[in-house]
This record gives C-alpha cells, sequence and structure tokens, in this order.
C-alpha cells in the first residue's frame, strides 16, 4: 500500500500549478525575456493567464510586432507598412506596469488623423524610460506624434531620441501653432541621449523645449550626425555656443556635444 500511497503524492504535487503561483514581479521577470508575441500567447493557457502578459514593464513595439500581432500588411513596394499615433498610445495602454518602451519606427508610416479621430493618454505613470528610433524631424505627423509622446509620460526620467531625414535637407518647419493641442507641462527627465543631430530647427527647437520644461534634469547628450562632425569648426562654434546659451529649468543640467 505504501508504495501506491507515494506514487498519488508524487501525481497530486506535479499537477499542481507552481508558476501561476508565483508572485506578479516573478512572472513579469520570466514575461519580459520572451518576444512580446509569444508573451501575449500566454493568455491561452488558462483563465488565470488570460491578461497576465499586461504585466510587462519593458515592450518593443517595431515593424514585425505590427505585422504578426496586428496583421498589418505592407502598403507600398518598399515594405512599410501604415500606423497611426492613436494605434500605438492603445497599444501602449494594454500594459499599466510598462516601465521601458521602445519604438522602432523604421518602415513605419504615420497617417495623419484628424483632431477628432486623434486619441492621445496621459494615464502611462509607470513609464521611465522611451526609446523613438528614428523620428523624422521632416515630417509634421511624426513630430506631433513625438511630442504627444514625450509630454504624455508624467513621470519619463530617460529619453532616446535619433533624428533621421528622409530628404536631404529640413523642408518642414515646425511650429508652435502645430502643437497646440499638447499641455507642455514640466517633464521629470532626468537624462536625455539625441543621435543623428544635424542642428536644424526642428531639432533645436525640441531640445529648447526639453530644457524649458525639465527642472529635474542632469544632462543631455548631443551626437552630431557624420555630416555635422565633418564641417568647418567654425559652424562646430557657433552651434556650441547656441546650445549653451538655451535658458534651462534645471541648473544642474549639462548640454554635452560629441564632436568625436
Amino acid at each position: 500500500m505504501e508504495p501506491t500511497h507515494g506514487k498519488h503524492k508524487a501525481s497530486k504535487s506535479a499537477s499542481e500549478d507552481i508558476i501561476s503561483r508565483m508572485p506578479d514581479n516573478v512572472i513579469t521577470h520570466i514575461l519580459d525575456r520572451l518576444p512580446i508575441q509569444y508573451a501575449v500567447r500566454t493568455c491561452i493557457l488558462s483563465r488565470n493567464w488570460r491578461f497576465k502578459w499586461t504585466l510587462l514593464s519593458n515592450v518593443v513595439f517595431d515593424k514585425k510586432f505590427f505585422e504578426y500581432s496586428l496583421g498589418i500588411v505592407a502598403v507600398d513596394w518598399l515594405g512599410n507598412i501604415a500606423i497611426t499615433s492613436s494605434l500605438v498610445f492603445h497599444l501602449v495602454c494594454h500594459f499599466p506596469k510598462l516601465q521601458d518602451l521602445y519604438l522602432d519606427l523604421r518602415n513605419c508610416k504615420f497617417l495623419e488623423e484628424s483632431g477628432s479621430t486623434k486619441w492621445v493618454s496621459t494615464s502611462f505613470h509607470c513609464l521611465r524610460l522611451l526609446m523613438l528610433y528614428p523620428i523624422d524631424f521632416n515630417s509634421d505627423v511624426k513630430l506631433s506624434f513625438a511630442f504627444d509622446m514625450i509630454w504624455g509620460l508624467p513621470e519619463l526620467q530617460t529619453l532616446m531620441i535619433t533624428a533621421v531625414y528622409n530628404d536631404a535637407v529640413q523642408s518642414y518647419t515646425l511650429c508652435s501653432s502645430s502643437l497646440n493641442h499638447i499641455s507642455m507641462g514640466q517633464l521629470k527627465l532626468c537624462s536625455v541621449v539625441f543621435k543623428s543631430f544635424r542642428a536644424y530647427e526642428n531639432e533645436i527647437y525640441l531640445i529648447k523645449k526639453l530644457l524649458d520644461c525639465s527642472p529635474l534634469l542632469k544632462k543631455i547628450d548631443i551626437y552630431p550626425s557624420r555630416s555635422l562632425m565633418c564641417g568647418d569648426n567654425d559652424r562646430k562654434l557657433m552651434l556650441t555656443k547656441k546650445l549653451l546659451k538655451l535658458q534651462r529649468a534645471s541648473s544642474a543640467a549639462e548640454a554635452n556635444i560629441y564632436w568625436s
């Protein structure tokens, strides 16, 4: 009789759902190490796991995610897909515990939205790090999205942004009137990294606003584009002086330009 009892005991132990009984922070630790599409698929495991994927603390949204998770197909021969700002914000809202958000926007074309259909949320109170790569500073739609995203994150501490220009020169100049829908209050940014900086007015406008609205900012690191680094020294000196003269909400904020 004793062996039978032992066998029954082992069977009962094997059937216990040990993983589901783990603390949420441990489950988040596990899910964060899965590709997002696999993390989302855990919803079919059981009723208890239906919304566990929303505990993810870091997420990467890129073309592959939009294609395979949402079924979005390419709209041109270059393989670009069409998305909207509202779609991105709607997706982010599914992750209330999200702390790190990486937006890889290569091959993503943003469609314009009217004021009545555009949807922006300021409910991302856990998000601390945002990476925007790349942002076309010649596109009013993408620029507006970048401002919406940055000023829609009340607890954002670290911002990494990479500039790109699909045209050889700047053809669109950002003006404050195009951002009237954004409430540019104070940010909690501590660190900013700006890559592929070309010193065009749209870039300087963003840096000016970040410095002006970030009383906790410690540093902003600026990495010039290759074309700017190869320019003459007089222009580099003039640009450095221009950036150093920008008003700052934080007396401790350092603006570092890496010319080499």
